[in-house]
């Protein structure tokens, strides 16, 4: 089948970008999962669930052009001028980038109302407003409109060519590398909420770990197994993810100190003092 589809595709597109091979794999996992979604031999999907059928018809086609070097060869990813050339600040231009995995890599429309000049002056006035108030000027309102307003003009600031440095973002965007915006920014670009898809993916490996380390209980030094007996003590009250945690901190005889950050819990329920 692999076979057949690469000669289809070879048919409209020599050389297709690993991308284009992606998105027909999907659409093809989407239609028939039970055959070709990549799983475990529990039947939780592995990954996306189709990077294995669109690597094999990537490979094929990589294959099929091995003695054509012309067609094996990419052509340079084309420049797109820049359209605020006219703005203080450094000119810079936007690559044509692959944008795998996200929904909105680099809107194409500005917001309703803006324009160039309009959102150069709202980053000003955030850049202002970092210098006077610093990480705590975050739980002002209007840092939070601001960063959903210029969330364009940040794309256009990372996807620059030349790529810009840390320190430059940095200085440019002093909010984007506080953890709320950044994972605010995180969730526009891709559509997944990071935090509730890590503790969802926590819950059900976790699980998985657990077993795993339960079903080899004899295998395992004494810490690990004091570990495991006092985790199946607690079950009720133990979450998954952070039971896993604790055991691999045991198994590979890591600090906890050095993964936790340990408070006292009076600080945050006064009731207790």
């Amino acid at each position: 089948m692999v076979r057949v589809i690469a000669e289809a595709i070879r048919q409209v597109c020599l050389n297709p970008p690993f991308r284009q091979c992606a998105e027909l794999a999907k659409s093809i996992v989407d239609k028939y999962p039970e055959s070709f979604e990549d799983r475990t031999e529990e039947g939780e999907q592995l990954g996306n669930g189709y990077y294995t059928l669109s690597k094999q018809l990537r490979i094929r086609i990589d294959f099929l052009n091995r003695d054509n070097t012309l067609t094996r060869l990419r052509k340079p990813k084309r420049m797109v001028p820049a359209v605020d050339e006219d703005l203080p600040g450094p000119s810079r231009k936007c690559a044509k980038t692959d944008s795998y995995g996200c929904v909105k890599w680099q809107p194409s429309q500005l917001p309703e109302g803006e324009n160039r000049e309009s959102l150069y002056e709202k980053k000003i006035e955030l850049m202002t407003i970092y210098s006077k108030e610093g990480q705590r000027g975050a739980d002002q309102k209007r840092v939070n409109d601001l960063m959903t307003l210029l969330y364009e003009q940040q794309r256009r600031d990372i996807n620059a060519t030349p790529s810009p440095t840390l320190s430059d973002l940095q200085n440019e965007w002093p909010f984007l590398f506080i953890q709320k915006f950044l994972l605010q920014h995180f969730c526009t670009l891709t559509g997944i909420e990071l935090e509730s898809r890590l503790r969802e993916s926590l819950a059900g490996k976790g699980k998985r770990v657990l077993q795993y380390f339960n079903s080899q209980l004899l295998k395992w030094n004494k810490e690990v197994k004091a570990v495991l007996h006092g985790i199946e003590r607690q079950m009720e009250d133990m979450d998954p993810g952070l039971s896993a945690i604790v055991v691999m901190i045991a198994y590979f005889k890591e600090k906890e100190e050095a993964v936790f950050l340990l408070a006292d819990a009076r600080k945050f329920h006064p009731s207790r003092h």
